[in-house]
């Protein structure tokens, strides 16, 4: 029981360790105002994810009515489904270009 209960806890704290990661890359840099747009109004319980219309490798965050822009580590694109970085079997970009670091 305190085996499954350790490994419980270290597989959450490395989660935790990389959403901080994650959050880290890109934050200070603003998506377009079309996408902020798109933030909803007050404060939310969870975080809301856009895409990036303008690339299939980044996201946007929204932080009250203002989107940040963040990008995916590389060989990965931006799942809008799941609104994770995922990898490129996995996420139909539509019309949003991906990176020529992807191959496909």
């Amino acid at each position: 029981m305190l085996l499954k209960f350790l490994t419980i806890v270290s597989a959450v704290g490395v989660c935790m360790l990389v959403v901080a990661v994650a959050r880290t890359r890109g934050q200070d840099v603003e998506c377009s105002s079309e996408v902020s747009a798109l933030c909803p109004e007050g404060p939310q319980p969870v975080p809301t994810y856009l895409a990036d219309p303008e690339d299939c490798t980044s996201y946007c965050e929204c932080d009250g009515t203002t989107a940040f822009h963040f990008t995916c580590d590389p060989g990965l694109l931006y799942n809008d489904v799941i609104h994770v970085c995922d990898w490129p079997d996995n996420v139909d970009c539509g019309t949003r270009p991906t990176a020529s670091s992807i191959e496909e």
